[in-house]
């Protein structure tokens, strides 16, 4: 918190209402046009998984991770007190990781807002598939997970810019999330039940898949997120070797 404050601006910087106004706009549209037959968990699951809002939601964040970081760059004086390379990538991805963690929330808050105010149906608590699990619980996790997935997503861009251009950065990732969405459609009865199974298309932990327990589907999606992050140390390596401090 007193990070958050002290250095606010860089976090909560000027695109915010737009990215806001966005997501509000993207919200009413899955709300009236795709979950109005569910309950309010089920509106969350559907508005979550839905291509075209999934498409949007992930050029959102990488927007507000290269502005955090064109703000950063353009704070001199926070920059020299890093000390050295290492110190201003550790700041710098502290910064784009609060910075989205502050506008997943706002993104979460406006859908439920909107979905309270706008679905009829309800808070509907069942089951969730083969699971012994409610969906409330299912939510919570695929909503962490969703979290998570998102925040390595923008360290992937933060790191990326280091190494090329905006206009690359930018091109590269939505040329990856197209062909990842163009890719990701499964046969509705393929079931995850052995690691040797387990989907290496990273939006496949986006959308909702069928794996023998509910266990077995935190546990592949543990393996998965420890081997992007094993990636994003890779190239974290790369950056603190050959990466430009200063904005491309």
């Amino acid at each position: 918190m007193k990070t958050f404050m002290k250095y606010k601006d860089l976090i909560w910087h000027h695109n915010f209402k737009t990215l806001i106004f966005v997501f509000i706009i993207l919200h009413v549209y899955l709300i009236k046009y795709s979950g109005m037959q569910y309950s309010y968990i089920g509106t969350v699951l559907a508005g979550f998984t839905n291509e075209f809002y999934l498409f949007i939601v992930l050029g959102l964040y990488l927007i507000n991770t290269l502005s955090t970081i064109s703000l950063f760059d353009q704070n001199y004086a926070l920059i020299i007190r890093c000390g050295n390379k290492k110190g201003y990538f550790h700041r710098v991805l502290l910064y784009v990781l609060l910075s989205n963690s502050v506008l997943f929330l706002l993104q979460l808050a406006v859908f439920i807002i909107e979905i309270v105010l706008l679905n009829q149906e309800g808070l509907v608590i069942d089951s969730i598939g083969n699971y012994d699990v409610t969906n409330v619980v299912y939510v919570l996790f695929y909503i962490i997970r969703y979290f998570i997935l998102i925040q390595l997503f923008s360290v992937f861009g933060a790191l990326l810019s280091k190494l090329f251009s905006k206009f690359v950065i930018l091109s590269i990732q939505c040329l990856g999330v197209v062909i990842c969405l163009v890719t990701s459609t499964t046969s509705s009865d393929y079931v995850v039940d052995s690691l040797s199974k387990m989907f290496v298309n990273p939006v496949q932990y986006f959308w909702l898949n069928s794996y023998k327990t509910f266990t077995f589907e935190i546990l592949c999606s543990g393996i998965y997120i420890v081997c992007i992050l094993l990636i994003l140390y890779l190239l974290y390596k790369v950056c603190i070797k050959i990466g430009e401090i200063y904005e491309n």
